[in-house]
């Protein structure tokens, strides 16, 4: 597993969800499924989440709704 401290810090800033193009801002920049972000792959966008994977490990990225 991928520990916290082997990675780049993501920060996800909101989410953009409608089929087909959703899209998500991390790190201040727009990001769609299939690009890249500091190394990561971005796989997939929920509502709630985005998930990325980097070196073979899923980081999951939730949207605080605080």
């Amino acid at each position: 597993p991928l520990r916290m401290a082997d990675r780049p810090n993501f920060l996800i800033n909101g989410i953009v969800y409608s089929s087909p193009d959703s899209y998500c801002i991390i790190n201040g920049k727009v990001v769609k499924v299939g690009e890249r972000i500091n190394g990561a792959t971005l796989k997939s966008v929920t509502p709630e989440k985005a998930i990325l994977e980097y070196n073979g490990s899923k980081i999951e990225l939730w949207v605080n709704h605080g």
